[in-house]
């Protein structure tokens, strides 16, 4: 109880009444709520947890005609540094889940529907790069691509919320990093991705296996060619 005084909005019997029309808005955004009654709690309001999981025969459907993007290019935009050339272990079996690292999303069109896992996700870390490639692109038209892209990406994922779940592991990947030596800092969204897939206990699945190298005890990263 006492976290949820922490992360939820306290109303009372009369501003739930009163107030339905925006705390119906805030559930379906996620937002939590304690009820008090005489200023004592009484209840607890959660959003349900949506199906954010997507059948990986639709999202392969959707990005079927997708314009293909320059998956090198994207990244070189997105990223600073060199990525060396190594990769984690390939899908022997198909999967029954796996959450999608932005490498993968980039190439969908190119993806057959049975390299991935039966059922498919990505972060809002995810969706957050997508949006961030238009901006980073100076050709029109690999900027409209990548716009193209983003739209595919909102109109078939509920994409999965960094939570406080993912915050408390995104720590532990952080430390596991700096011990190899290496800075955290430069590898900021797919640490987050990472930290997303260890909290929701999903496989991730990537294109580029040596953004992952070191986190293999932490998390199951499967590379797709």
């Amino acid at each position: 109880m006492c976290y949820s005084w922490l992360m939820s909005e306290v109303i009372s019997q009369r501003e739930l009444r009163n107030d339905s029309g925006r705390i119906m808005r805030a559930l379906d955004e996620g937002q939590s709520f304690i009820v008090t009654r005489h200023s004592q709690p009484v209840g607890e309001l959660r959003p349900m947890r949506r199906q954010r999981l997507v059948d990986a025969h639709a999202v392969t459907e959707v990005f079927r005609n997708a314009p293909p993007l320059d998956h090198e290019k994207f990244q070189a935009d997105l990223d600073e540094g060199d990525r060396p050339d190594l990769r984690a272990s390939c899908l022997r079996q198909r999967l029954a889940a796996g959450l999608l690292d932005t490498s993968v999303v980039i190439d969908l069109e190119r993806i057959p529907a049975e390299l991935l896992p039966e059922q498919v996700a990505v972060s809002v870390i995810t969706m957050a790069e997508l949006a961030a490639g238009p901006a980073a692109c100076n050709d029109p038209g690999e900027r409209a691509r990548r716009q193209d892209r983003l739209q595919c990406a909102e109109a078939v994922f509920d994409p999965i919320p960094f939570t406080t779940e993912a915050a408390r592991a995104y720590g532990r990947v952080y430390s596991a990093v700096l011990a190899m030596g290496r800075q955290p800092r430069r590898r900021f969204a797919d640490l987050l991705i990472t930290s997303v897939a260890i909290a929701e206990k999903l496989p991730l699945i990537t294109r580029n296996a040596a953004d992952f190298t070191g986190l293999e005890e932490m998390v199951e990263i499967v590379s797709i060619t």
